[in-house]
């Protein structure tokens, strides 16, 4: 069977719409792998400073040997002013782990929040450190389609508590343990 029209170049606008729609969905795959980095490395730098912000004053006053455990203060960032010793541990430790992540970052506040609360376990003060930190990520690549959003907005928080470690967590009473800390993130 012979055909008796042939046309030419009939499936480079198939190949073209193909390579489109490859190319987008490449862009966003790569643009969520950016973001879940973006994410680990974020709530990685919480962690530390949450962990590092409740060895210090106000949080390590009330246990006994807690002044012993403290190690020796970081240099807070330039120009940052702050209420208590924990806060500036916590905004120095949390820009020396941000790594790429505080480039990525639009609108990352420069002190994070920082909250100190004393709650009550059978009648005695367990006292947390609470930090969250807000991050707007640009896309890189899914800028092309302009129905998405030009950012996503990433938060990570973790709360860390000092006291005596148990098999449920950390008491403020001591049990013939050392002091130790606990994370929730």
């Amino acid at each position: 069977m012979q055909m008796k029209h042939r046309h030419r170049a009939q499936i480079t606008p198939l190949a073209l719409y193909a390579m489109l729609v490859l190319v987008g969905a490449l862009s966003l795959v790569v643009d969520a792998g950016v973001f879940f980095v973006t994410q680990r490395q974020l709530q990685t730098a919480v962690d530390a400073a949450a962990l590092a912000a409740v060895w210090y004053p106000p949080m390590c006053v009330t246990l006994p040997g807690c002044e012993t455990a403290q190690p020796p203060l970081p240099s807070p960032p330039a120009g940052w002013t702050c209420t208590t010793i924990a806060d500036c541990v916590a905004n120095a430790v949390l820009q020396d782990n941000l790594a790429y992540t505080g480039a990525l970052c639009r609108n990352l506040a420069p002190v994070p929040t920082g909250r100190t609360d004393v709650v009550n376990v059978n009648g005695q003060g367990v006292n947390y450190y609470i930090m969250t930190v807000d991050c707007d990520a640009p896309y890189w690549f899914a800028r092309v389609f302009p129905s998405i959003p030009a950012t996503v907005h990433l938060r990570a928080f973790a709360r860390a508590t000092i006291g005596y470690p148990t098999t449920t967590g950390v008491s403020p009473t001591n049990n013939g343990q050392p002091i130790a800390s606990r994370l929730v993130s």
